[in-house]
């Protein structure tokens, strides 16, 4: 009777071993995912922090410039990595993407040796969307994630920035006044680097079968771009700072000689106007 009393006490310690490994191998590990981001003067930051928590972000690497203020609530963060820095007061649209590109690499190199599995590079004026557990589970062919991104429309009446609910899809051909070629994210190794402002790359490549190309409703990217006047005419003020006609985005150097020209508004039409007269499978409403 002894004996099969402790046969029976194994067998349940064996199973609960397995069903507690299990369990971990679908929530996110301590030092999952990370993002890295360079910031100035951004539009909600605790509200930013908390969305990306909630979806299981565990690290944040944040270089914050210009933002006086930011610093003390960002040093009381456990979960966050901060540099501070500064923007370029006379070209910072060129130099921007160098400051990014340095930044990310050296976080790459951070995750490396924390173990963290997954980086993604977003600006504090965006937000992931979806659900991030499938990453626990994508096949290790898959080195890099190319996600669509959205484009926030704006009402009136809105009174935050991340409470709209209407996006352009911009892959699908809808009118986004920034960019569409989406973000990215990498699985963290020795072999991950950055492409760009935008994407990873695989041992040098950004393009190949090790590319995961996220269904939107899977994973996406939110972009928030200059909700407010205010946080438009300071934006396109200060990228302004240099020859405007070097910028290759038309609604880039509309909106840097409209907002040095008496602060006027860039357009008549709000992109809610422009949303009634498009067709639907671009318009995306957030549930």
């Amino acid at each position: 009777m002894y004996y099969i009393v402790n046969v029976l006490l194994c067998v349940i310690v064996l199973f609960l071993v397995f069903v507690c490994r299990q369990v971990s191998m679908n929530v996110y590990s301590k030092d999952g995912i990370a993002i890295a981001c360079l910031m100035r003067k951004p539009i909600d930051l605790p509200l930013w922090l908390k969305h990306h928590r909630n979806m299981g972000v565990t690290h944040f690497f944040i270089r914050l410039e210009d933002s006086p203020g930011f610093e003390d609530i960002l040093n009381t963060q456990k979960d966050v990595y901060l540099e501070i820095g500064q923007s370029d007061q006379h070209n910072n649209y060129t130099t921007l993407q160098t400051r990014q590109i340095n930044f990310v690499n050296k976080c790459i190199h951070m995750c490396n040796i924390k173990g963290i599995k997954w980086i993604f590079h977003i600006d504090a004026d965006e937000l992931l969307h979806g659900d991030l557990s499938f990453l626990y589970t994508l096949d290790p062919q898959y080195q890099l994630i190319r996600m669509e991104n959205a484009e926030a429309l704006f009402d009136k009446n809105q009174k935050h920035c991340f409470h709209s609910t209407q996006f352009l899809r911009c892959s699908l051909n809808a009118p986004c006044r920034s960019y569409v070629n989406g973000k990215g994210g990498g699985r963290v190794s020795s072999e991950l680097g950055i492409a760009g402002p935008h994407h990873f790359s695989y041992k040098s490549e950004y393009i190949g079968d090790f590319v995961y190309e996220a269904p939107f409703q899977q994973l996406g990217v939110l972009h928030f771009d200059s909700c407010s006047f205010g946080a438009w005419v300071e934006k396109f003020h200060h990228l302004g700072k240099q020859n405007g006609d070097n910028i290759p985005f038309p609604y880039y150097r509309e909106s840097i000689e409209s907002a040095n020209q008496a602060f006027k508004v860039y357009s008549n039409k709000t992109h809610s106007d422009v949303a009634k007269n498009l067709p639907k499978h671009i318009v995306w409403k957030k549930d």
